[in-house]
């Protein structure tokens, strides 16, 4: 983890925006530098902005009474409330840090704090952190409890952890010395990236203890695996031969059992299929027989039809007899007025 940049506005002693920028000239090249100046200069307000964008704490505070007091403008708030970071008659305050994270990845992290209404007389209002990806421009995190969490992962480090070996703020520069020897191990493997050599250490033990565990069950094996004298072995082995040789004609009686089971499985399907049939069969003659006085009636109607057309045409000739008989009796008619008008 690398801070790159400081930049902050309206902090305590520190008006308006300010910025220390870790990556222009000359810091770039300094090395060891010392931030000095008199008092209430605004030394500790940096240091106090990057608490604030990292972590939402300041260690100042850590310790100072919860009861709750008049802050500058009269509202009531607790002493250790980091909303006092707010310089007296501002609206709004903010402290931003840009630092490379432990994967290797650019972030900015910005800490925000406003008024009501934007007026510096305005009931202060709660803060707010945000988390960017400066490569992507993707914001990480939606709630603040989940950015800081995502902020601690990328810095590798917890506030406490960064307030004893980092910051060694004001008043707190021995803290890393008094840690016991655990803390400061942790710390340090923290700080160097050394504590992947912890992780593979642990991993090399478990691997350790696994495989010793199997050895020991590989020896107990073999301990419990005696050789026998040469007569019992020879007739183990005759044993051994017998009970193979019994074995195969086990196989070989089995396999004709399966062979014979197979054949009475597909009898029973075929007699299965021929009960089918014949029960179809049966059915179908069944319909056969109530049908005979339907194809008898059929018969007699197609003989009819062969007398067909002789029917018809004695149906014609005795329709034009009775034309010819009326034709006949019209003309005897007009033949008998005929005579008797002469």
């Amino acid at each position: 983890m690398r801070i790159r940049a400081i930049r902050g506005q309206n902090l305590t002693s520190l008006a308006g925006p300010f910025e220390l920028d870790f990556e222009a000239e000359p810091l770039r090249s300094a090395g060891i530098f010392a931030i000095s100046g008199p008092t209430g200069a605004g030394k500790s307000t940096l240091l106090d902005a990057m608490c604030l964008a990292l972590f939402d704490r300041l260690p100042r505070f850590d310790h100072a009474d919860r009861e709750k007091v008049g802050d500058r403008d009269g509202e009531q708030v607790q002493y250790n409330d980091v909303r006092h970071v707010l310089r007296h008659g501002a609206a709004e305050a903010f402290a931003e840090v840009d630092f490379a994270g432990q994967d290797g990845r650019d972030y900015r992290s910005r800490w925000q704090l406003r008024r009501a209404r934007g007026r510096s007389d305005g009931r202060l209002q709660a803060q707010s952190i945000t988390l960017t990806d400066l490569a992507t421009g993707q914001l990480i995190g939606d709630k603040k409890t989940e950015t800081l969490a995502e902020i601690e992962r990328r810095v590798g480090l917890s506030f406490d952890q960064f307030r004893r070996a980092v910051l060694l703020a004001q008043g707190d520069f021995d803290t890393f010395i008094r840690a016991n020897a655990k803390e400061r191990a942790e710390l340090l493997e923290r700080i160097t990236g050394t504590f992947i050599y912890a992780e593979l250490s642990k991993a090399a033990f478990q691997r350790r203890k696994q495989e010793e565990q199997a050895l020991a069950l590989l020896e107990e094996r073999i301990a419990g695996a005696v050789p026998l004298p040469p007569e019992e072995r020879q007739a183990a082995e005759a044993a051994e031969a017998a009970a193979k040789a019994v074995l195969d004609e086990l196989d070989q009686a089995r396999a004709g059992l399966e062979r014979e089971q197979a054949w009475h499985e597909q009898d029973r399907k075929l007699a299965a299929h021929l009960a089918e049939a014949e029960a179809t069969a049966a059915q179908a003659e069944a319909a056969h027989a109530a049908e005979d006085g339907a194809r008898a009636a059929l018969a007699l109607h197609e003989r009819a039809l062969t007398v067909r057309p002789q029917f018809d045409e004695r149906a014609r000739c005795a329709r034009e007899l009775a034309e010819l008989a009326a034709r006949e009796e019209a003309a005897a008619r007009a033949c008998e007025a005929a005579t008797t008008e002469a």
